[in-house]
């Protein structure tokens, strides 16, 4: 029973391995982005989805957005675990929902969906932290955020980079906002 909107259909059937979200608070990225991440865990076998943000309690806040949406599944999909921050499926997937800490992130390897939420809140040295975590697998990496100013990754990401999808969806574009 959900309706997405058009930027989040398009969101949720891209293929792009880079992806930038740059969206107004309550405009549905953390749903959308929480959606993307259950459909690569039931779909792509032994997949690894890391859910960071620049806090652990914000982590916590999408891994919860992702397991409200795994409560609507089809009972068929087997857990072989369900924590707070983790979940693994009995296809081998797993999600982990990690704290922003670039000290303690580290041990995580060939990760094929690496979602950050809030990154423009995200040290530069977290994101140096998490990035080699998709070198083996050269899979996807999902930025998302409101905006913080001109400064850091997420700034420098959406004014500069090139080879990414970029998607922006003022609070005028969401029909939740008035």
């Amino acid at each position: 029973d959900i309706e997405p909107d058009q930027w989040q259909e398009s969101f949720l059937r891209s293929k792009s391995p880079r992806i930038i979200l740059n969206c107004s608070r309550q405009s549905g990225k953390s749903s959308t982005a929480a959606i993307l991440a259950l459909w690569e865990a039931i779909h792509r076998p032994k997949s690894t989805i890391v859910l960071d943000s620049p806090s652990l309690r914000q982590s916590q806040e999408l891994m919860m957005k992702f397991s409200e949406f795994l409560s609507l599944v089809d009972q068929s999909v087997k857990l072989d675990s369900d924590t707070k921050l983790s979940v693994r499926f009995a296809n081998g997937s797993r999600v982990l929902a990690l704290p922003g800490s670039e000290k303690t992130i580290r041990g995580i390897s060939a990760v094929t969906l690496l979602i950050l939420d809030e990154a423009a809140a995200i040290p530069d040295e977290l994101y140096g932290a998490v990035r080699p975590m998709l070198a083996v697998s050269r899979r996807r990496l999902v930025l998302m955020s409101t905006p913080r100013g001109e400064r850091g990754v997420f700034f420098d990401t959406w004014a500069n980079s090139k080879g990414w999808e970029k998607i922006e969806v003022p609070w005028q574009q969401c029909p939740r906002i008035d």
